[in-house]
């Protein structure tokens, strides 16, 4: 506060920062005029960036030197001192510091995440070690300096140069993937870190911006057909050609909270709910909540598992919900239980005969969230 106000009583503000003065509860107070707000704006905005840039950029010291501990290279020198030094080795991604953070973002303005009508939109990471915001982004549609130029009486005249703020030409909805992008391109080409895994919510447009190219991905592990993706149906087809990040670069492998990806799993269920009922082959509210249960207990059972284990383990969800334990954990209260005491609890579960036709619908529809890389994700 007080680098703020010796800046707006020392510049160029004169009578003017002595209105912000009044704003702030000091001496010679006076009211709000139709002015006063933006240039307010004007001079408190740098100094507001300058602060969070130094706020960011230390956060962003003590993540790598939680991360690097006391770690040494083959010289016996601390590899943070080599890197606070900027003398690690510039084309060695794998002698960099490899942080994990969670991203984010938030917009001025929107509804229920139904609506992307927001102008601006703040993008964080936050590392996983401090907890702290290590690199942020703000995405901006518009310019108040250029929008208020154009309605002024000057809207002839070319616009004057000036701090301006927009960054952004697409739609709202958009702003996030781009913001990511562009802070794990910060990261590595500035600060000479590597963000190696990211928590983020399940947004493929964030997944599939922050990968190679397709034909960066064949050229860098060497192979002839471009990668394939499991799409919502469970087919696997040709993977979307929407990555941006630079060869040159390391491409992020991304972590999934178990407790979102249940969420996203209901909300495929919820889809089927909604239907007309026709379409709905029998799928109840209390199935849909079964079915995240047993989604929620797979999850959590995962560590310490092989692959095969948890391939295995994966197929639980549904055949539990159809009174098959064959692949159920120690969550499964039936599994322990002999036939006659499962023939006394049968009115809670499914049957794969009479709903052989809801059974096939749930196995397509949760062949996505169990594939492979869904499973190591969370």
């Amino acid at each position: 506060m007080l680098c703020v106000l010796s800046f707006l009583v020392c510049g160029d503000g004169g009578v003017e920062a002595g209105r912000v003065l009044g704003i702030m509860g000091l001496n010679n107070a006076t009211s709000m005029g139709p002015r006063l707000f933006g240039i307010v704006e004007e001079h408190i905005g740098p100094v507001m960036r300058q602060c969070a840039d130094e706020i960011v950029r230390d956060n962003l010291v003590e993540e790598v030197r939680l991360s690097l501990g006391d770690a040494k290279n083959n010289n016996n020198e601390l590899l943070f001192d080599l890197w606070k030094e900027g003398k690690l080795p510039d084309d060695n991604h794998d002698a960099w510091p490899q942080l994990i953070g969670t991203c984010d973002m938030a917009w001025q303005g929107r509804a229920s995440g139904n609506q992307h009508n927001s102008l601006t939109g703040d993008g964080l990471v936050f590392g996983a070690l401090p907890w702290k915001a290590i690199a942020y982004a703000v995405i901006s549609k518009g310019c108040s300096f250029c929008t208020g130029w154009r309605k002024s009486k000057r809207k002839e005249l070319p616009t004057p140069e000036h701090d301006c703020r927009k960054n952004w030409d697409g739609s709202s909805g958009a702003m996030e993937p781009f913001a990511m992008l562009k802070m794990h391109k910060t990261l590595c080409s500035d600060e000479k870190v590597v963000l190696c895994w990211i928590a983020t919510d399940d947004d493929s447009s964030i997944k599939s911006k922050l990968k190679w190219s397709n034909a960066d991905h064949m050229v860098i592990h060497s192979l002839d057909k471009p990668p394939t993706i499991i799409n919502s149906n469970g087919n696997e087809f040709v993977r979307p050609d929407n990555g941006e990040v630079p060869r040159n670069m390391p491409e992020p492998g991304f972590c999934a909270d178990p407790n979102h990806r249940k969420k996203t799993w209901k909300k495929s269920l919820y889809q089927l709910l909604m239907s007309v009922t026709a379409k709905r082959m029998t799928m109840l509210h209390m199935d849909v909540l079964r079915l995240g249960t047993n989604f929620a207990y797979m999850v959590r059972a995962l560590p310490g598992k092989s692959d095969a284990e948890m391939m295995k383990s994966a197929k639980a969800v549904i055949e539990h919900h159809f009174d098959c334990h064959d692949y159920c954990g120690s969550w499964c209260s039936r599994k322990g239980k002999t036939d006659e005491q499962q023939q006394a609890m049968k009115k809670h579960y499914r049957c794969k005969e009479k709903d052989s036709a809801l059974c096939k619908e749930s196995q397509s529809r949760i062949a996505r969230f169990i594939a492979f890389a869904a499973l190591s994700e969370v």
